[in-house]
């Protein structure tokens, strides 16, 4: 949830830790929604269903504390920009004045599958100027600032992603 205080300064509440935990102690992690989820978090989680490709202890040399949370905010965010949920599997109509804009959710994959959310995830991250531009949501890509943001949040490298200092000191949360 954003809010904007008296001073009109806005700031960010978190309201679901259903999935958090401790980045000492990785292999307790939780399985979440998987279309909010980094792709570093996806791999290590096929590989606790068998589908070995990075093991949930190598998260701590992959990544910060702070990655997963970056990237989640990122993809809300693009969420937003698009108008509807990243998890959506149904084809549902956003209305934009006049023009009515069908879509499903950028991330969405039957059964949820990792390996196929990791595509959608590249493949949107690859167009991600287009895909805001077509989308009915925020209009972020009106400024660099904003499409700057949003693709240091969802960087594909949780360690080119931004850190919580640099997101919310960035130029577009300035103005």
């Amino acid at each position: 949830l954003i809010f904007t205080d008296a001073r009109g300064v806005p700031s960010i509440r978190v309201i679901d830790f259903g999935s958090a935990f401790s980045f000492e102690e990785p292999e307790r992690m939780g399985l979440g929604t998987p279309e909010y989820m980094p792709p570093e978090a996806l791999l290590a989680t096929s590989n606790r269903l068998g589908k070995a490709k990075h093991s949930v202890a190598d998260l701590r040399d992959r990544s910060n504390p702070w990655s997963f949370d970056i990237w989640s905010l990122g993809a809300i965010w693009l969420e937003l920009c698009v108008g509807a949920p990243l998890w959506l599997s149904y084809k549902c109509r956003v209305v934009e004045g006049d023009r009515p804009y069908f879509t499903t959710g950028l991330f969405a994959a039957a059964g949820r599958d990792g390996d196929k959310i990791l595509g959608k995830q590249q493949e949107v991250l690859q167009a991600l100027q287009a895909v805001v531009e077509e989308a009915p949501g925020i209009r972020l890509q009106e400024t660099a600032d904003g499409m700057n943001l949003l693709e240091g949040m969802l960087a594909w490298n949780p360690l080119d992603r931004f850190s919580p200092e640099e997101a919310l000191t960035h130029p577009f949360l300035e103005s």
